[in-house]
């Protein structure tokens, strides 16, 4: 499993508490988010498992639900995006979780996206998260 854990900006240490994720000692801010791919690299087509989870303190609103993510490509292209509807006001509790199985379609084209490096990122948070970023390759097919 790919991890990547960004957490609000901290400007003094109340607030910062560990936890322990996957037998690791994590330090967690009231607002933390988690993105995770079950792969670090797919092949082309494979589906892509993409996991958002609110793992701090906090409750987090959105702008959407249920809340979303978007994955860009390595030009900041944004590829695809998986949103609730849009201007319903909603809470992320802490441990809530969106799960999404991408098919590597680009949103508006329904083309097949090119071998490069992508990025998912948390969509429709209100509020100072940080840019919790996954990235994951999709390879290129070899002869």
């Amino acid at each position: 499993m790919c991890v990547t854990i960004i957490s609000a900006a901290i400007t003094s240490i109340i607030g910062l508490y560990p936890t322990i994720e996957n037998g690791e000692v994590v330090m967690k801010t009231p607002n933390s988010i988690l993105i995770t791919t079950d792969k670090s690299g797919y092949k082309i087509g494979e589906p892509v498992l993409i996991k958002m989870k609110n793992i701090g303190g906090n409750s987090l609103e959105t702008n959407s639900m249920p809340v979303g993510f978007t994955v860009y490509d390595d030009h900041d292209n944004q590829m695809k995006t998986w949103i609730g509807a849009l201007g319903v006001m909603g809470k992320f509790h802490p441990g809530d979780e969106v799960t999404h199985v991408w098919d590597q379609k680009e949103d508006h084209s329904r083309e097949q996206v090119k071998p490069g490096t992508y990025k998912v990122r948390p969509g429709n948070v209100i509020g100072s998260i940080g840019d919790p970023v996954q990235e994951f390759r999709i390879l290129p097919v070899l002869k």
